[in-house]
């Protein structure tokens, strides 16, 4: 059976290849939904405060952390970041990174972070002028 459906899909995929590109730049220009849906989803699941609109995910052209361009990849592409985990999906509490970016700075303390950083510096030797950071 399930060889079947993979057969019909296929077959359907090669029909109607201008409906799923129709799709795929309707993904693309809606993404901005997509994200807001997903992070009301989940403050109400993780009982979190909500108080965004629609208009404050604002979608970068590249990721500012990793100073990368969005692609169409689970990791490569743009995941709302609560900028401080501990208050919830509020207005001045969100930022868009790549999905990457943000699975990286998801579980991390600050500290953990910068200890990170330190040891990338010491095994690639990065000039300290390119790694200046300031205590908070």
């Amino acid at each position: 059976m399930k060889l079947d459906s993979i057969k019909w899909w296929k077959q359907w995929r090669a029909k109607n290849r201008n409906v799923s590109k129709e799709r795929q730049r309707n993904v693309r220009k809606n993404r901005h939904l997509r994200l807001y849906r997903s992070a009301k989803q989940r403050a109400k699941k993780l009982d979190l405060d909500f108080n965004i609109d629609k208009e404050d995910v604002i979608i970068p052209t590249h990721c500012p952390v990793l100073d990368v361009d969005f692609d169409e990849t689970r990791m490569g592409g743009p995941s709302i970041d609560r900028i401080n985990s501990q208050q919830g999906y509020i207005k001045g509490n969100i930022q868009v990174i790549s999905s990457k970016a943000n699975t990286m700075k998801s579980n991390a303390t600050v500290e953990e972070l910068r200890s990170f950083a330190r040891w990338v510096k010491e095994t690639y030797g990065f000039p300290e002028e390119e790694f200046q950071w300031h205590s908070q």
